[in-house]
């Protein structure tokens, strides 16, 4: 798209990628995504491919399958599954991602906890690095990207290397960014070849360790011209290509962190405990039913953030003893 297709497969290539990286496939829709672990039965990917778009949502988060590119075994679904708590062992940046600006591209993420251990050597790890510090790394000709492409024969890993990066001035960097995406701070604009089913696959740079994951590529980044009248879009003109887009690992290091570690409510009677302590804060769950559905997360979300708790939007154990104390205290006073 940017310049000659640098695609290769990677074949015996890069072992320990292999060992890392793999397919995501719907078994009802038949979708496609590149994931890859980040712990031996965490893998993230792009939140579209498990939520969907606005305009078109994805299929239930149940019939997502992992397989890695090194494993000939079967395919590895959602914990949970079997007594339809899935959707607990699931955790995304937005309910959708809204593909009209401004754009939520930087919570286009997800994190899958499996049914097994997928990567028995282990996930890649999130790298810490600022946006301006992988800008450096693309300079320096670091920075590639391992996937699948629905193009390339045998869906077979490929590297596409070295990804360089858009200028934010040629992209209309703060004013433009900011009306066209949420949190452009956190937008990576990368040149990596991409085509369908590349959606989740990671950006990488060398460490010290091996590689690390600096993004997560989601989507292309797509300016059009319009006429407008009181807000409403009267012609569609001429449109640009500016770049591939992806999202800065660093911020979710946190959210990785405390889905990695969470101990996760299961009894249907300790969910409704939480819906009735979120009610009692004043907060929207939905029907107090023992359910555990987005308006639910979306609650847990809201409260972590008014009291300054990481933002996880996770039923656990914790939660529910801390909802617990501090609904009895008030009661109290």
């Amino acid at each position: 798209m940017f310049k000659p297709d640098g695609r290769r497969l990677i074949a015996r290539d890069y072992p320990e990628l292999r060992d890392k990286i793999g397919l995501l496939v719907h078994s009802g829709t038949q979708s496609v995504c590149t994931a890859f672990c980040i712990a031996p039965d965490i893998v993230a990917t792009a939140g579209h491919c498990v939520v969907g778009t606005a305009s078109q949502p994805a299929g239930d988060p149940s019939g997502l399958r992992f397989r890695r590119d090194a494993s000939n075994g079967p395919t590895i679904g959602i914990r949970g599954v079997p007594n339809g708590t899935a959707n607990r062992n699931v955790i995304c940046g937005a309910q959708r991602l809204n593909t009209r600006p401004p754009i939520n591209a930087t919570s286009d993420w997800a994190f899958l906890r499996l049914e097994k251990n997928a990567c028995p050597a282990g996930g890649l790890p999130l790298s810490r690095q600022s946006a301006l510090e992988v800008a450096a790394d693309a300079a320096a000709g670091r920075i590639y990207q391992i996937a699948y492409h629905l193009d390339l024969a045998h869906w077979k890993l490929a590297i596409g290397q070295p990804c360089t990066f858009v200028a934010r001035k040629k992209a209309g960097y703060p004013q433009q960014l900011a009306q066209d995406f949420e949190r452009p701070e956190d937008l990576l604009l990368h040149t990596c070849d991409t085509e369908a089913a590349s959606s989740g696959s990671p950006l990488l740079v060398d460490g010290p360790n091996g590689p690390d994951v600096v993004g997560i590529n989601v989507g292309t980044y797509v300016r059009s011209r319009v006429i407008t009248h009181d807000g409403h879009i009267l012609q569609r003109l001429d449109s640009e290509v500016i770049s591939n887009t992806a999202l800065l690992a660093a911020p979710l290091i946190p959210r990785f962190e405390a889905f990695k570690d969470a101990q996760l409510l299961t009894a249907a009677h300790d969910i409704e405990r939480l819906q009735e302590f979120l009610a009692a804060h004043g907060l929207a769950t939905g029907p107090i039913n023992g359910r555990f559905g987005p308006l639910t997360r979306r609650a847990i979300e809201d409260y972590e953030a008014r009291v300054g708790l990481p933002i996880s939007g996770l039923a656990t154990q914790i939660l529910l003893k801390r909802l617990e104390t501090t609904t009895s205290a008030s009661a109290a006073r």
